[in-house]
This record gives structure tokens, C-alpha cells and sequence, in this order.
């Protein structure tokens, strides 16, 4: 089994013509969206540099409650089975001989149904303040309840200042998820429990 989560790209602005139906009935990219999935694809090439880039169109944007059991459906489809777990999407097994064909369905699925370019733009400084909120007052006591142990948090204005620094910032998942793998625990049932992102950031 493998296991997946939205990941970011470079920011880029949004285009506002994002939703407006082409003759095709797929909807208008943006230049977000290309450059996100131009370097999905250069990764699919340099791990298969015969293969073929599918030609896709964006059926529609999706939000991000949505986004992963759309993925899964997506994959499903195209003969792959996957589900939709907590922030994630977890593939099921399949033959060696059909890794190209996985990575093509996959490339098509995320470039068919990407989430709103929203989600992958940098958060603002009020945003950064609601994550470090969240992440001292819900995150911290709900992963120790589950009986990881924690690193202190440092100042919320230190957490926003170095939250895009080449070095990271605090977060109470990173210690978490290594205690996790040692274990031996399903990081997915414990983001099912403690999710790692507060609800309405994007209100």
C-alpha cells in the first residue's frame, strides 16, 4: 500500500477566468495550475522518460474536503484501486509492470480534478496566527492525549517569521510522525483524529 497528501508548489497568482466552462466542458486553467502540474509531470518523466504525456483538460476544481476521495475515485476508475483516508489517499497494491500505467492514471487524475489554487498559495501572516493557534491550544493536547510527546512551542511571532525558512518551522506533527513510524502506527488513523489543518482557514 502506498499513501499520498496534497502537497504544495511554488506560489503564482490565481486567475480569476478559473472556473469559466471551455467548448470541451473542461474549465480554464490558470498559471498556477500549469506550473504545478508541469513539474508533476517532469517528475513522471524522469522516472519514465518513454512515456507519453497524457492530454488532459481540468473537468473541474475541487475543494479540499473533497479533494482526496475525488483522487481516489479518479484512480479507481482507471483501474487502480485507492481510498480516501484522513488528508491522504492510499493506493492499493499493483504489479511491477504496471508502475508506468499508475503514474500515468495518477498524472491524469491530478490534473483533472486539481484543488483551488487557494490551497497552494502561500498562507498570510492571519492565517500563520490561526495555524499557530491551532496548533498550541488543539493540535498539542490532542496528540498527547494519544500518548506522543510534544516539543515546546516557540513564540508565535518566531513560528510565523520562520514558518517558510529553509529550515521549517515548529510544528507538534513533526516529532509526532517519527514517534508514529517507530511505533509502527498508522500516521492516517492519527490524522483522522488530530487533523493537521483548522477548520475555515480559508474563510
Amino acid at each position: 500500500m502506498a499513501a499520498v497528501g496534497l502537497t504544495g508548489c511554488t506560489p503564482g497568482q490565481p486567475d480569476p477566468t478559473a472556473n469559466a466552462p471551455l467548448v470541451d466542458g473542461s474549465v480554464a486553467e490558470t498559471e498556477l495550475y500549469r506550473q504545478t502540474i508541469d513539474e508533476r509531470w517532469d517528475a513522471v518523466a524522469a522516472r519514465f522518460p518513454g512515456a507519453k504525456r497524457p492530454e488532459t483538460g481540468i473537468v473541474r476544481y475541487v475543494e479540499l474536503d473533497e479533494y482526496f476521495p475525488t483522487l481516489a475515485s479518479c484512480m479507481t476508475e482507471g483501474g487502480f484501486p485507492a481510498e480516501a483516508v484522513a488528508e491522504g489517499t492510499v493506493f492499493g497494491d499493483f504489479p511491477a509492470e504496471q508502475a508506468e500505467a499508475h503514474e500515468l492514471r495518477y498524472y491524469t487524475c491530478l490534473a483533472s480534478y486539481p484543488a483551488y489554487d487557494r490551497y497552494y498559495l502561500p498562507f498570510t501572516k492571519d492565517q500563520l496566527r490561526r495555524v499557530y493557534v491551532y496548533y498550541v491550544e488543539e493540535a498539542t493536547p490532542c496528540l498527547e492525549a494519544l500518548g506522543y510527546a510534544i516539543d515546546p512551542p516557540p513564540s508565535e511571532q518566531v513560528f510565523v517569521d520562520t514558518y517558510y525558512s529553509p529550515a521549517g518551522a515548529w510544528s507538534p506533527y513533526s516529532s509526532a510522525i517519527e514517534q508514529a513510524d517507530t511505533a509502527g502506527e498508522d500516521w492516517y488513523d492519527v490524522l483522522a483524529v488530530c487533523p493537521q489543518t483548522p477548520n475555515k482557514l480559508w474563510d
